[in-house]
């Protein structure tokens, strides 16, 4: 998986203290997928997966240009939490 990376985006998970590297651990490990959908006329996938210190993440992703764009990124509440670790026992 090949993915687009800018100061904006980059910025954007920042503030949630996520970082490229989280989100890329991330979706090349066990994911689950929420939802997808469009918003502001542009394809969105939601996805839980899990950072390389064991957080379980958000990440929202769009396609562009035979990449994957994270638009954002964020800790998981206890909700998804739980949603993952139904998923992936153990993990």
């Amino acid at each position: 998986m090949k993915f687009d990376w800018d100061e904006h985006n980059l910025f954007n998970i920042a503030q949630h203290g996520i970082t490229r590297e989280d989100v890329e651990t991330a979706l090349h490990g066990k994911t689950l997928f929420i939802k997808d959908e469009v918003r502001n006329g542009e394809q969105r996938r939601t996805v839980l997966g899990m950072a390389g210190d064991k957080r379980i993440l958000v990440v929202i992703t769009t396609p562009r240009a035979g990449k994957t764009r994270c638009v954002t990124a964020y800790r998981a509440n206890s909700f998804f939490k739980t949603l993952y670790a139904l998923k992936w026992p153990g993990a």
